[in-house]
C-alpha cells in the first residue's frame, strides 16, 4: 500500500516488534524521528533493516544542523551498503531545545549553522552521491566501501525544504503534525513544478506525513487523543475515518505516498493501529499499490 508509518517514540522494545509487523502487513515505509534526548535514529535504522525483509527504513528526520555533513553521508552509505535499496535518508533543519543542543553544538555558532543549512545540505549530498555507480564518481573523496548507488534522500519540512528538494533533485516530505502545520497543497505542487531531474532521481517523489490517532471507533480515537511535546494531532478517528482522510490528503497534494505519524504512546494501541489502518487503507484505491 502507499501508506507508511512514522514512529515518533523510537522505544527500542516496542519498535523492534512494530517494524516487522508493518513489513508483514504491507506498509510502504517505516520511519523514525529524532526527538532528543535519544541516540541518533540512524543507528536504529540499521537494526530495523536487519529485522525486516522488504520495507524501506528511514529517518524522518535527523536534526541535520547538529550533524557533520561528510561523516553523516558515509554513515548512510554504510547502512545502504548492508540493505541496498531500502534506506531513506531523511534530513530536516529542525532543532531541539537549547538545553539538549548545547553539548552537541560543541562551541559552534547556532545562528551560523541555521543560516548555512542549504550549503551543508549540498555538501552532504555531494558526498552521499559519490558512489561507484553514480555520475561523476570521484574515488579520491569516496569511502572505499560505498554502495554502488546512494540511498534515497528526503528533504523534510515546509517551503525551504521543498525548494532544496526541487533544486537538488531529492524526494520531499511535508509534515502535518505540529501546532502551526497547515494543510497547504501549494508547497508540494510547487516542488513538483520546479523539480530539477538528476540521473539518480529523474522524477519528483513527494510524501505528506500527518500526525494523529486511529482506533476501532471514532469515540475511542477521540478519547485517546492529546497533544504532547511538540506534536499536535491533525486527524483523529476510526481506522476507516483516518484511511479516508489519508486518501483525500494524498489526492489533494498529488503525493506519491502518505505517512501516518502515530501519536499513541501505548504499545498495544500502536500495534492495533498498524493492523487496523492497514486493513482500512486496502479499501481505498488511492492508497493501494
Amino acid at each position: 500500500m502507499k501508506v507508511g508509518y512514522l514512529d515518533l517514540l523510537g522505544q527500542l522494545e516496542t519498535t523492534v516488534e512494530l517494524a516487522p509487523l508493518a513489513d508483514q502487513l504491507g506498509w510502504s515505509r517505516y520511519w523514525l524521528t529524532e526527538f532528543p534526548p535519544q541516540p541518533s535514529p540512524l543507528t536504529l535504522c540499521g537494526v530495523l533493516a536487519g529485522l525486516t525483509s522488504r520495507i524501506p527504513i528511514g529517518t524522518a528526520a535527523i536534526l541535520f544542523s547538529l550533524y557533520a555533513p561528510r561523516r553523516t553521508a558515509y554513515d548512510f552509505q554504510l547502512i545502504e551498503r548492508l540493505y541496498e535499496g531500502r534506506i531513506d535518508a531523511g534530513l530536516a533543519s529542525s532543532l531541539a531545545s537549547p538545553v539538549l543542543m548545547r553539548d552537541d553544538l560543541d562551541g559552534r555558532d547556532l545562528d551560523t549553522l541555521i543560516r548555512t543549512y542549504p550549503e551543508r545540505f549540498a555538501t552532504f549530498l555531494r558526498h552521499l552521491r559519490n558512489t561507484p555507480g553514480a555520475p561523476g564518481y570521484d574515488a579520491t573523496l569516496a569511502w572505499p566501501g560505498a554502495p554502488e548507488l546512494p540511498p534515497r534522500v528526503w528533504s523534510l519540512g515546509s517551503s525551504r525544504a521543498a525548494e532544496l528538494a526541487a533544486h537538488h533533485g531529492t524526494a520531499f516530505g511535508y509534515p502535518l503534525m505540529y501546532a502551526l502545520s497547515k494543510d497547504d497543497p501549494a508547497v508540494s505542487l510547487r516542488y513538483r513544478d520546479t523539480y530539477q531531474a538528476t540521473p539518480l532521481a529523474p522524477t519528483p517523489l513527494s510524501i505528506v506525513s500527518i500526525g494523529g490517532y486511529a482506533a476501532a471507533t471514532d469515540d475511542a480515537a477521540h478519547a485517546a487523543a492529546e497533544k504532547w511535546a511538540i506534536f499536535t494531532p491533525h486527524v483523529v478517528g476510526s481506522f476507516a475515518t483516518v484511511a479516508g482522510r489519508l486518501a483525500e490528503l494524498k489526492t489533494r497534494n498529488r503525493a506519491d505516498e502518505i505517512i501516518f505519524a502515530d501519536m499513541h504512546r501505548d504499545p498495544d494501541a500502536r500495534q492495533r493501529t498498524i493492523e487496523g489502518l492497514a486493513a482500512a487503507a486496502a479499501t481505498h484505491i488511492e492508497l493501494r499499490d
